[in-house]
């Protein structure tokens, strides 16, 4: 049991490193004159979760620490298996223009 919990946060975590590796890219393109360049700090990624207990806990810790190493916003909520609750939150974190949103889905 604990090996499933830890393997699926080992996935989770490495989806979330290669998301912000994305966003870091090494290649360089030409901006469009009217507009200032993306920079990591732009960058805001809202973690969702279902629950509150430790598992979850350490998802948006893993969430938070990775937003630190690649200095990149990053926001967390807990719908509290509440279906209703996580729509609204994907709802509001598109119309607010994050760059990203980590999700554990309910269902």
């Amino acid at each position: 049991m604990h090996a499933k919990k830890f393997f699926s946060l080992v996935g989770i975590m490495v989806i979330i490193v290669m998301v912000l590796s994305a966003c870091k890219s090494s290649a360089t393109t030409e901006a469009p004159e009217e507009s200032a360049p993306v920079t990591e700090s732009d960058l805001t990624i809202a973690g969702v979760v279902f629950q509150d207990d430790q598992f979850m806990n350490s998802m948006v810790q893993g969430f938070v620490d990775a937003g630190e190493k690649y200095g990149v916003k990053v926001v967390t909520a807990n719908t509290n298996n509440d279906q209703a609750k996580e729509t609204e939150l994907i709802q509001t974190y598109m119309a607010q223009g994050v760059s990203g949103i980590a999700i554990a889905p309910l269902s």
